[in-house]
């Protein structure tokens, strides 16, 4: 279910973002699934996902770029960061 649930938000990313010249990437649409959640940690994140933190990394600086996701401080002390959907990515 959550691969068809993944599948089906790629393409409505993809159409998406085609009108606003923004290309989409394989990823999008796991970490916007998985960030509706709640906010998380990018090591969190890419825990998750199975890939590593600087492969997610880019793709988290483009979400970012593009408006939908923005870098929160964390409750957890340091440089820790948390990664939240802004109004657009929802």
């Amino acid at each position: 279910m959550l691969t068809r649930l993944t599948h089906q938000l790629g393409q409505e990313l993809a159409a998406e973002y085609a009108t606003h010249d923004i290309t989409t990437q394989p990823l999008d649409a796991s970490l916007f699934i998985l960030v509706a959640g709640g906010d998380a940690r990018l090591t969190e994140l890419a825990a998750q996902l199975n890939t590593s933190k600087q492969a997610l990394l880019a793709i988290v600086d483009r979400l970012e770029r593009d408006g939908c996701l923005v870098r929160v401080a964390g409750p957890e002390a340091g440089r820790a960061r948390r990664v939240h959907l802004t109004q657009a990515g929802h």
